[in-house]
């Protein structure tokens, strides 16, 4: 894995030096399904298909923005970012979702403030776990 990394370091320093186009480099290095396309797959969304480390890298770039190499289960990725299309759910989609994550924020919040005003003993009454194992202790 780590000479694929080097290659790909490597290609991205030809794309970003102008020695090479992202479209070149997808046609001549790729093995991928989109190489004869230049490497374009289109606009992608936040919430796709696309695994989870290519997504949060790709919403990561700036426009012409070449990433660095990206390792998933289906290989290591270059990913340029060639504009940006803003989502437009409507607010009846993302409400709950929203108000959740509030909510977990605002306990959040109030838990770490609260914190500083009531004390927390633990009395080993209760089973608990080692401190430094995973080994269950059940007190008499």
């Amino acid at each position: 894995m780590a000479d694929l990394l080097q290659r790909a370091e490597a290609i991205r320093r030809e794309i970003t030096s102008g020695k090479l186009s992202f479209a070149e480099a997808a046609r001549k290095y790729s093995t991928g399904p989109s190489a004869e396309n230049g490497g374009r797959l289109g606009f992608i969304a936040r919430q796709s298909a696309m695994v989870e480390a290519f997504s949060r890298a790709a919403f990561a770039l700036e426009v012409g923005q070449v990433s660095q190499p990206v390792t998933t289960q289906f290989g290591v990725h270059l990913i340029r970012c060639d504009a940006v299309k803003p989502g437009n759910k409507p607010w009846t989609e993302v409400r709950e979702p929203l108000e959740k994550a509030l909510a977990r924020e605002l306990l959040d919040r109030l838990a770490r403030n609260q914190q500083q005003y009531t004390p927390v003993e633990f009395t080993g009454k209760a089973p608990y776990l080692k401190p430094g194992t995973r080994e269950l202790v059940l007190p008499n």
